[in-house]
Parts: structure tokens; C-alpha cells; sequence
């Protein structure tokens, strides 16, 4: 959350009115220090550093580094953003003065595209992911980020920025709520992610991101997040599905349904067995139900 005992009224109402409208936009950088490594941004041989040479860096276009006083470049600026909790509007980096002001926007060019490769969709700490928006009035990519408890958010500069210019991320912020619910949480997605997000919602966002209904995968530092999508717009844990299913192919049916009854999921028709096993394919979306029988308990 960012300090505020720096900040004139203005950047206070600002703040505050924001967080207020999306509280899922809140800044929450952490404070891990990344190793350095090289980014795959592909921009001038832009290389991160650790956190004690910001202020200092100066990068060439060949990706040579000298220690000078020189003011953080733009690339620094977001990386030194993107990993402290508390900042005010005024801050200094090694002896040099900044303020939010001095933030700029990430462009295009710098921000990877989010997209599934059969189902899984990839992501790596470090890179910064693009989501295009109308937060603002016009089409804009906005930067996210995975952050510490590797789930993914806005990054810290484009939270900052849209506050400078009271923009307000509210379409970003079903984005943030939709990672919210899918990350961190290993095979277990929040069931009910349709309760905070509409079907169609869902569905936007899938799309956008490449899935089709069945089995999906949030794939973050390696770390699997799977969850099954519904052609019914909603999303399912994992460890949701695979109880369903073995209820139904290994559980004993028979004392709510008969021998032969047939039911319809996602338009392919199945029926019980003698020994009231419901036996669909793995895979098959059991959520999205057109018709069953009314079953023996069924209201006359």
C-alpha cells in the first residue's frame, strides 16, 4: 500500500478514491529482491539488476553497465516499482529525488502477449504481460506482473500512473480478480469465480486468453493451477471435477436413478448401467447438463 503522510491532498484523493472503486487494484508490490538475470524483452540488451544498483545503472545499447549518478532509466523505474509495498508520492533512490510524475507508461512493445498453447498458459516472474483495455477511454495495453505470492496483478508503475491521471482500471480490475481466483491455489481455483465475474465475463476472458472448455492450466514459475472451464461460462477446481466424476462413473447411482435412464451432458447422451455407474469420458463437461431423468426422489 502506498505511504501517504508524503503525499499533498491531491494524490490522497486521488488514492483513495481509486482503491475504493477497485480494491482489487490495490498496490501490493512485495519486497523480494530478484536475482539478475537476463529479460526476454528484447529492447536495447535491457538487463535487471539487483535492487542496490538502482540510481546507478546506466545501460547502453549493447547491454554494458556503468556506475554513474545518473537518474533510473524508465526500464529501472518499473522494476523498482514492481517490488516495494511502501512508496510515497516522493521518493528517493540513491540519492536522486522522483515522483510519481516521473513514472511512464509501458508500451506495447514491451509487454508479451498472454496466450494458451493447448490449454496451458505460461507465465514466468520477471516479464511483464500485456492486457488490452478501454480503462481510460481509449484501447491501452496495461502491464501485469506475476507478483509475491505468485499470483498475477497490475504492475506497481501502471497502478501508479493511472492514479497521476484518474484513470480508473476497472476493466483491468476483472483481470486482477480472474488471476485472483485461478493462481496461487495449486488444483484448487475458487469454485464460484462466476459469483464476482458474469458468465459472459468469464468467457471474455478466456477467449482472450486462448482456452477452450475443458480441462485448463495456469502455468506460473512452473507451478501447475488447474481448473476445468464449463461451456456454462463457469470455472471448477480441479479437485471439484475429478469428485464429480468419480461419483458418477464409481459411485452407485441407482438409488436416485434406473438401469438405462440417459442423461445429456454437452450434448452427448449416456446412460446407467446395472450397476449405476454413469460412464462418461474423462474430460466430458459433466457441469453443463441439458437434461437427466427426474430421479426417484423427484417431486410428483
Amino acid at each position: 500500500m502506498i505511504a501517504s503522510k508524503d503525499m499533498n491532498i491531491r494524490q490522497q484523493c486521488k488514492l483513495s478514491k481509486l482503491q475504493m472503486e477497485q480494491d482489487a487494484l490495490r498496490i501490493m508490490l512485495s519486497s523480494d529482491k530478484e536475482k539478475p538475470k537476463q529479460s526476454n524483452m528484447g529492447k536495447d540488451s535491457y538487463v535487471r539488476q539487483k535492487e542496490e544498483t538502482y540510481g546507478y545503472a546506466n545501460y547502453t545499447s549493447s547491454g554494458a553497465l556503468s556506475l554513474s549518478g545518473n537518474r533510473m532509466t524508465k526500464e529501472e523505474m518499473w522494476d523498482y516499482l514492481a517490488r516495494f509495498e511502501s512508496i510515497s508520492s516522493e521518493f528517493t533512490v540513491k540519492g536522486q529525488s522522483y515522483n510519481f510524475g516521473d513514472v511512464e507508461k509501458m508500451g506495447a512493445d514491451v509487454l508479451e502477449e498472454m496466450k494458451a498453447v493447448d490449454n496451458v498458459l505460461t507465465l514466468q516472474s520477471g516479464n511483464y504481460y500485456g492486457v488490452t483495455t478501454n480503462d481510460g477511454g481509449n484501447e491501452t495495453a496495461w502491464g501485469m506482473t506475476v507478483g509475491k505470492s505468485k499470483g498475477m496483478r497490475v504492475a506497481g508503475s501502471e497502478s501508479i500512473y493511472a492514479i497521476e491521471r484518474d484513470i480508473r482500471l476497472i476493466e483491468l480490475g476483472d483481470w486482477v480478480t480472474f488471476f485472483q481466483f485461478n493462481t496461487n491455489r495449486g488444483n484448487a481455483c475458487a469454485a464460484g469465480i462466476y459469483i464476482s465475474l458474469s458468465e459472459s465475463k468469464v468467457r471474455e476472458i478466456m477467449g482472450k486468453l486462448g482456452f477452450e472448455p475443458g480441462m485448463c492450466n495456469i502455468k506460473i514459475d512452473g507451478k501447475d493451477n488447474e481448473f476445468f472451464y464449463s461451456n456454462d461460462g463457469r470455472l471448477y477446481p480441479k479437485y471439484h471435477y475429478d469428485g464429480a466424476y468419480l461419483g458418477m462413473t464409481q459411485g452407485d447411482n441407482s438409488r436416485v436413478y434406473e438401469p438405462g435412464d440417459e442423461f445429456n451432458y454437452n450434448g452427448n447422451l449416456y446412460t446407467m448401467d446395472e450397476n449405476g455407474h454413469i460412464n462418461v469420458p474423462y474430460g466430458e463437461d459433466i457441469f453443463h447438463c441439458l437434461s437427466r431423468p427426474k430421479g426417484k426422489y423427484a417431486i410428483k
